[in-house]
Parts: structure tokens; sequence; C-alpha cells
């Protein structure tokens, strides 16, 4: 009997620490996909205003992390003026409705550049009373660039056409 609880207790730390090792790889694993994606990761606790952030957080604001802001409060003081209240009220209404929120802002860097930003989070939290949004958040300044390109090309191009029509 001993021999069989012993035996089932090596067979159950087996199983466990072969659990672990896949959690770790797999984590591992997400961590470097999001890595080569310049995605950060951030969980913000609104009834504290507590915020937290992977490394690449502060990257995708233009900012250093030792003088990064740990709460939204501070965070949205980067965030463009204009763009502000629409960014505040769709990370409020999302803790107050439990919907995913989906936003793009701009802010500004330390050197003065616009960055665009774009941000999605999930409401996670069994407690109502302590709810948390959890996100993750890219620049999406690249992107804009080539798509104000292209269509200014576009237009460009729609122009040449009209033009030639005419003639």
């Amino acid at each position: 009997r001993r021999n069989e609880l012993t035996l089932l207790e090596e067979a159950f730390n087996s199983s466990a620490a072969k659990l672990h090792r896949t959690r770790d790889e797999l984590e591992n694993r997400m961590q470097q996909a999001l890595n080569a994606a310049r995605i950060a990761t951030w969980v913000w606790y609104p009834k504290e205003d507590r915020l937290e952030f992977d490394k690449h957080f502060p990257d995708i604001f233009g900012r250093q992390r030792a003088s990064f802001p740990n709460s939204f409060a501070l965070l949205k003081e980067y965030i463009h003026v204009e763009d502000r209240e629409r960014t505040t009220a769709a990370m409020r209404e999302a803790i107050s409705t439990g919907k995913a929120a989906q936003t793009e802002f701009r802010v500004i860097a330390e050197g003065g550049a616009t960055l665009y930003i774009s941000t999605q989070a999930v409401v996670m939290g069994e407690d109502q009373d302590s709810p948390r949004l959890v996100g993750t958040a890219a620049d999406i300044t690249e992107r804009n660039r080539l798509n104000a390109e292209l269509e200014a090309a576009k237009d460009k191009a729609e122009q040449a056409n009209r033009s030639k029509s005419a003639f």
C-alpha cells in the first residue's frame, strides 16, 4: 500500500513538472512573439489607478521606462489632447460595461514626435468590485504613414485619370 502511494506520488509529481515546463515554454513563446511584433502588454487596476506594464510599453509611447508613470491618470497626459477624452471614455466604458475596448490615439513622444498607438483591452476579474483592464498596445505610426502615402498616390492617380479623360 505504501509502495502504491509512493508510485502515485511520483507519477503526480512527474506530471506536474511536465505541466509546469509546458506552461513555461508556452509563456516564453508568447513573449517571443510579442517581442517580435513589438506589441506591449499592460494591466490597469482602475479602483487604485495602478498601471502595470512590460518593458515595451514605455517604448511604444516614446518614453524612458525609468520615468514612465504607473497610473492611468498620469499616462493620459501623454495622449494627444484631441484624443485624450475619447480614449479615456473608451477605457472607462469597458470597465463599466465589461465589454472589450479598442481604440487608436496619438501620443507625443519625449522628442516631440507624434506617434500613433493602437490598443485593445478586455475586462478581467471575477470580482465586480475590483475589475482590471488587460490589454496590448502597438505603435502603428508607420502603418498610418504608409496608408496616407497610399491614399495620396491613389488620389494622384485618380486626378491623372480625370485629366486624361477631360483631354
